[in-house]
């Protein structure tokens, strides 16, 4: 009987460590309840719409989503930072990246930091996929120079809330990448929108040669403090829009939309706005009187000037006949 409960007991325990496989001892993301040793392991578990959340600061190997296999997920660092350090990850050729998002996926990632120690990393981020980037800051400023924070060809980039982009004054910050003739027709579109830091390089340049028609990776900015360089070909001078921000590069007039102007700080900054209203002087409202209607009040005056002249002549005469 004893023996018979010891294997049952032993059986439960080993259904239930089977069915807690995708826990990990000392698990790094979570789905729901079940924690996942890395956070490509959660990744690849996630179904569509889920939401994996960080459980604490940790160290992960490169992260890769694939066109066959999208993913639609938004992954919560959680107030956490998440080193995404070696195995690096990428398509066959070019595996020198900590995170590679393929066409086809949409990734909102939310709430911490992103960076890596890897100096063999040429690119932090790696997209071709819809990637919202809220809160979060990206920080390659540990990579090797000429390393590229965010590289981003035939795919959608929003950067909202409070997220930075770091990278050093010999690092790219991100790119708009255009390849009409290498397979990624479609271009970038990146759209800023954030009370953080956008530092090092911003660059704009066509992959493969041009195929003569209107470039299709653009650049919108509507806030943000922008302590960058550009790196633009002549290719991409009509598709950087400047709608607001503040700026220590002063020659931004020609990516400014219309309405708007930039306005020196005075300590190397400028910041786009629209104008200042035009302030008036306050009018003195006129004051109507009666008297002065039609230039009653000129004739009174005439009349009452002579009335008087009058009666001082009068007294005149009185007094000398008296005399008299």
């Amino acid at each position: 009987m004893k023996k018979g409960i010891l294997i049952l007991l032993a059986a439960f325990f080993a259904a239930g460590a089977f069915g807690l496989g995708a826990h990990a001892e000392g698990g790094v993301a979570k789905i729901g309840d079940v924690e996942y040793e890395s956070l490509q392991a959660a990744v690849d578990a996630a179904e569509d719409g889920a939401t994996i959340t960080m459980i604490a600061d940790n160290t992960n190997g490169g992260v890769m989503t694939v066109a066959a296999k999208p993913k639609n997920v938004t992954i919560d660092l959680n107030g956490h930072k998440v080193n995404v350090d070696g195995p690096l990850v990428g398509s066959a050729g070019t595996v020198s990246q900590s995170l590679h998002f393929e066409k086809g996926s949409n990734i909102t990632i939310t709430n911490g930091t992103i960076t890596t120690d890897s100096t063999s990393s040429r690119i932090l981020f790696q997209n071709y996929a819809d990637l919202t980037l809220t809160d979060v800051i990206v920080d390659a400023t540990n990579m090797q120079s000429g390393a590229y924070a965010l590289s981003n060809n035939n795919g959608k980039v929003t950067i909202n809330g409070s997220s930075s982009i770091l990278a050093n004054a010999d690092q790219y910050a991100f790119d708009a990448c255009w390849g009409p003739k290498v397979g990624y027709p479609d271009g970038t579109q990146i759209t800023i929108d954030t009370t953080g830091d956008i530092k090092g390089i911003m660059q704009f340049d066509t992959w493969g040669s041009n195929d003569g028609s209107t470039p299709l990776s653009t650049v919108t900015i509507k806030n943000g403090y922008f302590d960058v360089k550009f790196d633009m070909e002549d290719i991409f001078d009509n598709n950087l829009f400047i709608e607001g921000g503040t700026f220590t590069e002063e020659n931004i007039d020609e990516y400014i939309v219309d309405g708007l102007e930039k306005v020196d700080n005075g300590d190397g900054t400028w910041t786009v706005k629209a104008p200042e209203p035009e302030v008036l002087p306050a009018e003195t409202p006129e004051q109507e009187n009666p008297a002065t209607v039609d230039g009653i009040f000129i004739a009174f005056g005439v009349l009452g000037a002579s009335m008087l002249g009058l009666l001082a002549a009068i007294g005149v005469l009185s007094s000398i006949e008296r005399r008299a």
